[in-house]
């Protein structure tokens, strides 16, 4: 019937869309999955003229305008705006959907065009802040063959809403924001409207609460046991630390491999690495007290040192030589005063690590939770 390139002056073109289902969403393919139903809204009374006389046969359903319902074979010979998805990877349709409903004709020349799509797009995803991140994926689509000038497309609705929709690893905000934005195409010299639809999702914490970090706040907190062990029992403080250090690491080496990878330092990772240095802290702490240990062992197990003799002269007529007894006196009080604030410093060193720790790291968790969640409230 019309085939070829649409003549009449610049006409506009309507959209609608409806989001039946978003996701899945991959981070390694970096795309996301959605379900859509897009109709076009637009005029060509060429069609309208020609098929007039079968309007007359066409009851009027409720005080609606009068319609004609076009199958596929037909709706094929129909000029139709030439839309196309940005960055589509993929496109496919349902084989449920109806091909008797694909295309509408009113009686005033409104055509519109529906189908339904299983759309794959790619969207950048910003993982810096996984996993507290929320993602912005937009779905965009213009005109291929008609520019501005021959053609403008516009969103044929207001606002979107979606029903509340959750993905396995995102929630999906209700609320969908459209646009619409004008690009000029430099190397054609025209401008090609492109309509878009940004669908923001937050990622479910629960997982990764339960996977990474209670398991790393729980070895945090295990190796602060070996601040009320005995310091003489080195054994069991050497083995317990080695063991929460070596069990931080696992721990960071498998999230590293389960979750999403890429170059830059994610915050989760930064999560990770500073409870490793607070667990490496306690090795540090150990290491302080049994040094002070050994030194003290060491100091016992001297054999007491002779007494230097101060021959002095007296100052009248000569008087015979006398050993000063307050030297060697001096030098015993002087090594009693260390190994008292040596025994001092070991028990003070364990008793302030016992408060120090725990309390640097719940104002670590404060502020890395805080400023997390914060800039997740606020879209990064």
């Amino acid at each position: 019937m019309f085939t070829g390139s649409k003549t009449l002056d610049a006409d506009v073109c309507d959209f609608h869309i409806v989001l039946y289902k978003i996701g899945p969403v991959s981070e390694t393919n970096m795309g996301v999955t959605t379900d859509v139903y897009v109709r076009q809204t637009w005029k060509d009374p060429r069609v309208s003229d020609a098929i007039r006389p079968l309007f007359e046969s066409v009851d009027t359903r409720n005080g609606t305008q009068k319609f004609i319902s076009l199958t596929k074979t037909t709706a094929d010979n129909i000029w139709r705006p030439n839309i196309y998805f940005k960055d589509s990877i993929s496109e496919t349709t349902p084989d449920e959907v109806s091909q008797s409903q694909f295309l509408r004709v009113f009686e005033n020349g409104e055509i519109r065009s529906s189908r339904r799509v299983l759309l794959t797009t790619r969207c950048a995803l910003n993982l810096r802040f996984f996993p507290l991140d929320l993602q912005l994926c937009p779905i965009c689509f213009e005109s291929y063959e008609l520019d501005d000038s021959e053609q403008l497309i516009r969103w044929g609705l207001d606002e979107l809403n979606t029903s509340e929709q959750s993905t396995a690893t995102f929630d999906v905000e209700s609320k969908i924001v459209l646009t619409s934005n004008t690009v000029h195409y430099p190397d054609l010299g025209n401008n090609y409207t492109t309509l878009c639809l940004e669908i923001r999702m937050s990622r479910k914490v629960t997982m990764y609460i339960v996977t990474m970090y209670l398991p790393s706040v729980a070895l945090v907190i295990l190796s602060w046991v070996s601040f009320w062990i005995d310091k003489k029992a080195v054994p069991a403080r050497a083995g317990l630390t080695i063991t929460t250090i070596l069990a931080q690491i696992t721990l960071i080496t498998g999230t590293a491999n389960k979750f999403p990878g890429i170059a830059d330092l994610k915050l989760g990772d930064t999560y990770m690495i500073v409870n490793f240095f607070f667990v490496f802290g306690s090795l540090i702490e150990f290491a302080m007290v049994s040094g002070q240990e050994q030194q003290k062992l060491r100091d016992q197990e001297k054999p007491p040192e002779k007494g230097s003799e101060d021959v002095t002269n007296e100052a009248h007529n000569g008087d015979e030589l006398q050993v000063d007894k307050q030297q060697p006196e001096k030098e015993n009080f002087l090594k009693r005063a260390k190994n008292e604030i040596n025994r001092n410093f070991q028990g003070d060193v364990d008793l302030a690590a016992r408060v120090l720790f725990p309390a640097t790291f719940t104002i670590w968790n404060i502020v890395y939770f805080a400023l997390g969640f914060g800039l997740r409230s606020h879209g990064h």
